[in-house]
């Protein structure tokens, strides 16, 4: 089976660099899964385990950023079924309730602020009730 979709690899680069240029200053690294790693997802297995290893690398990175005392905080976001053009193909145009983009972008906004200053480690499912 040849897989083309989510490359955890992609994140690992990106916190890797991230910690190194803001272990001095601080900063807020937010990562995005998916709620397919919260959930059993037989019919995109790959997937769910590439949205898996996202949430695992996440903790570690949060974890060893603790340890280390550095003023970074990692976080991810777990959204669920998101109205935009990927995802329309995959489960229909009217895919009973679809959140908005804006519903992560605005999830993303709270963790890269100084509100969520005390947060670190956690993981946030915006997907409507569905995962409950």
């Amino acid at each position: 089976m040849k897989y083309r979709g989510a490359r955890p690899e992609a994140t690992f680069l990106g916190c890797r660099h991230a910690v190194q240029a803001m272990k001095e200053r601080g900063g807020s690294i937010i990562n995005i899964s998916s709620v397919a790693a919260l959930r059993a997802t037989p019919p995109v297995l790959a997937y769910a385990a590439a949205k898996g290893a996202i949430r695992a690398l996440s903790l570690s990175v949060a974890g060893h950023c603790i340890d280390k005392k550095y003023p970074i905080r990692c976080n991810t976001i777990f959204p669920g079924v998101i109205d935009t053009p990927l995802v329309v193909p995959v489960v229909g145009a009217n895919f009973p309730g679809a959140g908005r983009p804006d519903d992560v972008a605005n999830m993303v906004l709270f963790l890269a602020s100084d509100e969520s200053s005390y947060c670190t480690g956690a993981e946030f499912v915006v997907d409507g009730g569905m995962t409950a």
